[in-house]
């Protein structure tokens, strides 16, 4: 079980600061919790509060929204992706 904190912390000490941090530990919890509990959603908008940038959050979901997509059809495929 993926702890959405924890991410923040990981990101926060690979050197991401302040909202940066956020936004980033936002995208890849949204990438990774997988199938979604009531704490991941409440953590969620959370962070999406705290980052305040509507704008931003657009483009963050359109890229997460993107990025799984092309994670399940090549699942689906049984292609390896380089990152794996």
């Amino acid at each position: 079980m993926l702890d959405p904190d924890r991410i923040a912390e990981r990101v926060e000490r690979a050197g991401w600061k302040g909202p940066d941090s956020l936004v980033v530990a936002l995208a890849t919890h949204a990438t990774t919790a997988s199938p979604f509990r009531e704490t991941d959603a409440t953590w969620m908008a959370s962070a999406a509060a705290r980052i305040g940038d509507a704008d931003l959050l657009r483009e963050l979901a359109g890229v997460v929204f993107a990025f799984n997509t092309i994670n399940r059809i090549a699942d689906a495929r049984r292609v390896r992706l380089e990152y794996r």
